[in-house]
This record gives C-alpha cells, structure tokens and sequence, in this order.
C-alpha cells in the first residue's frame, strides 16, 4: 500500500506565486489612485469646511473673516504652508497681533497641488458680516499624476460648494503644492 504526501509542492507554490504576482500588479495602479483620491477628498472636505467656518465666523463675530496660504500666519500669500483662518476687524487684509487666529492647517501631502483664483486676483477670500464674499472665486485642488482635479467654490452670496473640475488641467504643472513652498 502506497501513500501520497500531503502539501504542496515546489512546482504548486511557484504556480501559485506567480499568479498572485499577476493578480498584484494589476490592482497597484488602482490602488495608487485610489489613494490619491482619497487625500484629494480629505484636503477638500478640511478646507470646505474651513470656508464654511469662516462665513459663519464672520456673522457670528460681526468682524470680516478670511481664509487663505501664508508662511507666517500673518501674511496671506499665493504659496504658503499654512492655511490660516483669522478675524479681520481692521479690514486690512493681514492678521495682526490683536486679531485673533481662529484655525491654522499645515497639510502634509506634498503632492497635492493647489491654486486660488479669486476675483481681484487675492491671495484670499473673505467673508463679511452679511455672510457675503467678496473677493469671491475658487480654490482648485489638483493632482497631476492622475489628472484628478477638485473645485472649491465660493459665490459673491459667500455660498460655498465642491464641484469636479472638469478638464482638470485647473492647476497645471506650475501650481504651488499644498502643504509646501513652490520654491519662492
């Protein structure tokens, strides 16, 4: 009476390596992407709701509010490593020391790009007493690797909605990251 081994030999396991090796690389780039639209989705939702606490801030408050990039928490910039939200009840476009900062962001993802277009060409939006912005416009959230792109926007009534850029090329290969200096 003969008996078979049990298991799994060599030429089974390579088999078996080599179809799961087939199996990964197919579902990498899926992944990565994947990945990449979850940051695009946590940054958007982290700075819409930045937007919608700086309108309510400013009606709460009765002081103008602004959100916008800045090296300093002091300065709004067009690149800058922080997101800041802050009280402007001098109307001078900058936070000073009596003015108080409300909310400051430093992402981490340095792949993230980002631009804002605002009318008047500001480096901010702003929201007034009424819950109006004005300069109003877009904070464009992009990832050029897999031409994923994300539109914040923000109406002249200081309402703010998310919405897919379309063609998203908003950013281009230029726009500052967001978490990080664009070599200024």
């Amino acid at each position: 009476m003969t008996t078979q081994a049990k298991g799994f030999s060599l030429f089974d396991a390579l088999i078996t390596l080599a179809v799961l090796s087939i199996l990964v690389s197919l579902a990498a780039p899926s992944l990565a992407k994947f990945r990449r639209e979850q940051a695009i989705h946590q940054a958007e939702q982290r700075l819409f709701n930045l937007m919608n606490q700086a309108r309510s801030l400013a009606v709460m408050q009765g002081a103008p509010a602004i959100i916008c990039r800045s090296h300093d928490t002091y300065e709004c910039q067009d690149t800058g490593k922080h997101w800041i939200l802050f009280s402007d009840s001098n109307n001078n476009k900058r936070r000073d020391d009596t003015e108080s900062l409300h909310h400051q962001w430093t992402p981490k993802d340095a792949q993230l790009r980002v631009r804002i277009q605002a009318s008047g060409r500001q480096p901010f939006i702003r929201y007034h007493t009424n819950g109006r912005a004005q300069p109003f416009g877009s904070v464009y959230l992009c990832d050029n690797q897999f031409h994923l792109s994300r539109q914040l926007v923000t109406s002249i009534q200081g309402r703010n909605r998310i919405q897919a850029d379309p063609n998203a090329t908003a950013c281009g290969e230029a726009a500052p990251t967001l978490g990080e200096d664009s070599g200024a």
